[in-house]
């Protein structure tokens, strides 16, 4: 921990200084926008990419090497994208979403954060040797994230989902606070509580992770948001959803027994709602560094059959995942 309290100057100019070990970020963001959003977003924690640089630049953060490989893997996926022809389309709309906005930084850019980087981790994720991924533009007509080619033709469209379980509360304790600590800023008066705190469940709960993805599917904004990008094009389409964050306690995925059984204990209502051209789920264990390793498994839904193109491209990426 600092041994003084950071200012938002001393934030900044430690930021800066990292930004010159990572060329590829340092393209996309000056100094002075660095400078501007950490001073238009204190007291608060800064947006994450410039956290990330200032822990890198603070040895005396236990998190130092940690942030730093966060950012030699963001630094290895914009190589990638820019030299490899890996991932294609409309990648630098995603890739915008992880610079700070121009403003206050605050809780609504962290989420977008981490769903642009899943999206991008995603996208490596599913390549394949003679598999391309393009990443399809924001806005205009309902469709999917991803398109998964192989040479030329489409296998399949995929929506990328990356729930944001209890974040209020995540942000409030795992950002905030510790950020204000840090900074030595006045913690706010806690609340009064509406009534007794309740224990917490020490236990494992196997019917966690089915029930959440059973609540994502019979969401109200469903139906209206992903349920037409999954229905959008022609072509089989997958929904592709992010463990980790599924559920309030990451420990509950260790529940999960196989494909098979946790695709039988998702609720037929649930199912029901998936447009009949979506061939199921794909559970994705994206890790944030790339090249972390990470798995991926396929829940299909009930009565679907992939055809066999789709079917050996699914194979391939649970085996080799």
């Amino acid at each position: 921990m600092p041994s003084t309290p950071p200012t938002a100057a001393n934030v900044a100019d430690k930021a800066n200084a990292v930004l010159s070990d990572f060329p590829y970020i340092a393209r996309r963001i000056e100094q002075q926008k660095i400078i501007a959003s950490v001073t238009a977003t204190w007291p608060d924690p800064p947006a994450p990419l410039i956290y990330w640089l200032w822990v890198a630049g603070d040895p005396t953060l236990s998190g130092a090497a940690p942030a730093r490989q966060e950012l030699a893997s963001l630094e290895l996926i914009l190589v990638a994208l820019h030299h490899l022809q890996v991932v294609g389309g409309s990648w630098p709309s995603r890739v915008a979403k992880l610079y700070p906005p121009k403003g206050h930084a605050g809780k609504d850019h962290v989420t977008e954060f981490r769903s642009a980087q899943f999206e991008l981790l995603l996208a490596f994720q599913l390549f394949r040797e003679d598999v391309t991924i393009i990443m399809q533009g924001d806005g205009g007509p309902p469709a999917c994230d991803l398109i998964i080619e192989s040479r030329g033709t489409k296998i399949a469209a995929n929506e990328a989902y990356a729930p944001q379980k209890d974040i209020d509360d995540w942000y409030q304790r795992s950002v905030l606070m510790p950020w204000r600590g840090l900074i030595g800023a006045p913690e706010p008066e806690p609340a009064a509580p509406a009534g007794p705190e309740p224990m917490r469940d020490i236990f494992l709960d196997p019917a966690a992770v089915p029930l959440a993805l059973s609540n994502i599917l019979t969401d109200g904004n469903f139906p209206g948001q992903k349920a037409r990008q999954l229905a959008s094009g022609d072509g089989p389409t997958l929904l592709a959803i992010r463990a980790y964050s599924l559920t309030s306690r990451l420990e509950n995925l260790l529940t999960i027994e196989s494909a098979q059984a946790l695709a039988a204990a998702i609720s037929e209502e649930a199912w029901d709602r998936l447009p009949k051209q979506c061939a199921g789920l794909l559970l994705c264990f994206t890790p944030d560094i790339l090249g972390a390793g990470g798995h991926l498994m396929f829940l299909p839904a009930p009565g679907r059959s992939p055809d066999e193109d789709l079917k050996n491209y699914l194979t391939n990426i649970q085996a080799m995942a």
